[in-house]
């Protein structure tokens, strides 16, 4: 669990460092969607399920906690 979150952190902080500073977030957010709606597709695949029902399950979850997340962080002054 903790080497996956590390690995799909990386991608993040690989974007991150990649872009322009005016970029960051929305390059961070775009490559992120991205992977999870790779994993997705890998979890379909492990799982013999459906590729789009796999795919919009894990991304429509995964936005969703990014979205709380950064309510929680301009709440709590996180963010800019």
């Amino acid at each position: 669990s903790a080497w996956s979150f590390a690995a799909g952190a990386s991608l993040a902080l690989i974007a991150a460092f990649m872009s322009a500073i005016e970029f960051v977030i929305p390059s961070v957010i775009v490559t992120s969607l991205v992977a999870l709606m790779l994993l997705g597709l890998l979890a379909s695949r492990g799982g013999d399920s459906p590729a789009p029902r796999s795919i919009a399950r894990i991304l429509i979850w995964g936005a969703l906690a990014m979205f709380v997340s950064a309510i929680a962080g301009a709440l709590f002054g996180a963010v800019g």
